[in-house]
């Protein structure tokens, strides 16, 4: 799970780690990031990280151009479901992802893009708890890395946020493997 103050660089951090896993264990990923679109916006923003700078065909030569969009094709997949952006919808989209290219880590960012279906007489704590173990059983099942991207809840004149600021439940951030703050300094 990463999360951060607004504008301060989750998604920006998720690529990087992302990107070196791809890079350096030869991963494939999968992301569901409906901020990220359209999904030319986000592959451009992956091909800086990897050139180092800006992404267009005056900055690249031919060959850098095309060996980059060549790379993130065969490593990188989205999905944006038809509006249905609840998890088992998720998920499901993201297993055909595991099965069809052998992705190992898939990104959900944000979590508050999920359609969340809290179940009558269901508290939010539990439901996170139920929404956490879900992803725990998919990354099990599929031996995938599940990476969370969660915004804070409002902070009010807080200069610097701890894990217990994440928005909905402390449960994220009890049953998360690995918490990430994410500041700019």
């Amino acid at each position: 799970t990463a999360t951060v103050i607004p504008g301060h660089g989750k998604s920006d951090f998720v690529d990087e780690i992302v990107l070196r896993l791809c890079t350096r264990q030869d991963w494939r990923a999968g992301y569901f990031s409906p901020e990220n679109t359209p999904i030319e916006y986000h592959h451009a923003k992956l091909a800086e990280k990897l050139l180092g700078h800006r992404f267009r065909k005056d900055f690249s030569t031919e060959e850098e151009f095309a060996r980059v969009v060549d790379y993130l094709s065969q490593r990188v997949w989205h999905i944006l479901p038809d509006g249905d952006f609840t998890l088992g919808n998720v998920l499901s989209k993201a297993r055909e992802l595991v099965h069809r290219h052998g992705i190992r880590v898939f990104v959900i960012d944000p979590y508050n893009y999920i359609n969340h279906q809290i179940p009558a007489g269901m508290t939010e704590t539990g439901y996170i708890g139920s929404f956490m173990n879900s992803l725990a059983r998919f990354a099990r099942l599929n031996s995938c890395l599940v990476i969370l991207v969660a915004h804070p809840r409002k902070t009010g004149d807080k200069k610097r946020i701890d894990a217990d600021d994440v928005g909905g439940s402390g449960d994220i951030t009890n049953r998360a493997d690995n918490v990430f703050l994410v500041e700019r300094v």
